[in-house]
């Protein structure tokens, strides 16, 4: 079954976690092979993890902090 490029969008988070069949793997990465933009996507996809991680990892800095809530409240009540 060939895939378009939406379709490997949707799969894309089952791809990367392991959890589709060695069929699809085979797949995707056939897709992959010959459509550098979904190339691109996917390791842009995994470099947003990983970033994102690395700022879970990190302490907001209390100032910070406190700005962001302010910003939040404000933008919530209109």
């Amino acid at each position: 079954m060939k895939h378009c490029c939406s379709q490997i969008v949707e799969l894309l988070v089952d791809y990367l976690e392991g959890e589709l069949s060695a069929e699809q793997t085979a797949e995707l990465d056939s897709h992959f092979a010959g459509c550098p933009p979904c190339v691109a996507f996917l390791e842009t996809y995994r470099e947003t993890g990983k970033v994102c991680k690395c700022a879970l990892e990190k302490e907001l800095p209390a100032a910070m902090e406190q700005t962001l809530l302010n910003f939040l409240k404000t933008t919530i009540q209109g």
